[in-house]
């Protein structure tokens, strides 16, 4: 007996054989089948039905030398987590390469510190509005919170410069304070010092807190990449993706994102969880971003980059029923899924 699955970017049917028990000697038919269709079956986006019912059992690389008894374990098959998965965005399907995971993928949020986000910060004191600022943190929360659950890695920045303003540049100095309030970087405010490092207002607002194992980039300037260890850090971690939200858009978060372009990394902009001092900045920093066929990278959405991340996450091993499980690639060489699918209308 077999049941048909459709494959995610095909219109022919995936198709499982289903033995008769779970216990049930597995054939080499059965196995030569399973191999034929297990990638099809990981990059399934979708099921006809929202109440299918899959069986997985994990099984020994010895496959083809042993009998396999697998032990079943229930779950929706809405709830399956794929390999990887794609984000819809434009100018093109982010990322180019089919590779949205935990083990190639971070989120990078920009500078949502108390200066920018909070009254009586710095940006408060350049004549801004920061209305626009706080509207974004409960999307950002959202994604953050997302990106969390599956794993991936979170990276935060902030701006700001040693106490003695040793990292600060006299043409810097004299820009900050060209406003009305005259102003500027290092003057003392509510929140202390204007964007010093250590001060109250240098630190992120508390509704995005950093978690322990989420490095914080202390940066003197807008790119996260320029006089920090950022980019080594990535390497290391072999992130080849990042996923962009913050403030401003037309300033630490472009900065960030071209450098990172050029340095590499596929890239895309949260068009609706980053924002700008004026809409009109913000506005035009995206189009930017979209030129030439994406000359910096993709944009996208919250919406449609949680919808993505439905599909991604790590691996949770258990027994028993209501389990989430997945396909681990990092046991991609050592373990295969047995998947057997069973169909409900």
């Amino acid at each position: 007996m077999a049941n048909q699955l459709h494959r995610g970017h095909s219109p022919h049917p995936v198709t499982f054989l289903k033995p008769t028990n779970a216990d049930k000697e597995t054939t080499p038919e059965r196995k030569t089948h399973f191999r034929r269709n297990f990638l099809d079956y990981l990059s399934l986006r979708r099921t006809r039905s929202q109440n299918s019912i899959a069986e997985i059992g994990l099984l020994d690389k010895e496959i083809e030398n042993q009998e396999i008894s697998p032990k079943a374990l229930q779950i929706p098959l809405k709830n399956v987590l794929k390999m990887d998965s794609r984000v819809e965005a434009t100018p093109y399907t982010w990322p180019h390469d089919n590779t949205f995971k935990p083990k190639t993928t971070a989120l990078v949020i920009i500078d949502m510190q108390k200066d920018f986000c909070s009254p009586e910060g710095y940006l408060q004191f350049q004549g801004y509005d920061i209305t626009p600022m706080r509207a974004i943190i409960p999307r950002i929360q959202s994604i953050l919170s997302s990106f969390r659950e599956r794993g991936f890695p979170i990276y935060h920045t902030r701006e700001g410069h040693r106490p003695d303003l040793s990292t600060l540049s006299s043409r810097e100095s004299v820009r900050s304070r060209n406003n009305a309030a005259s102003f500027g970087i290092g003057d003392k405010g509510p929140l202390g010092r204007l964007l010093i490092r250590g001060e109250v207002g240098h630190g992120i607002i508390p509704e995005l807190t950093p978690l322990p194992n989420e490095p914080i980039i202390d940066k003197p300037g807008r790119s996260a990449f320029q006089h920090t260890e950022f980019g080594l850090m990535l390497r290391i971690k072999g992130i080849q993706n990042l996923v962009f939200c913050g403030v401003t858009t037309d300033v630490c978060v472009h900065s960030t994102m071209r450098e990172a372009n050029d340095n590499g990394f596929d890239c895309v902009l949260v068009e609706d969880a980053c924002t700008a001092s004026e809409a009109g900045l913000h506005k035009s920093a995206v189009e930017m971003v979209k030129t030439e066929g994406g000359i910096f990278g993709a944009v996208t959405d919250t919406k449609k980059i949680l919808e993505a991340l439905k599909g991604v996450g790590r691996v949770a091993e258990g027994e028993g029923k209501g389990k989430n499980v997945a396909f681990d690639e990092k046991q991609g060489e050592d373990r295969l899924a047995y998947v057997i699918a069973n169909t409900y209308s």
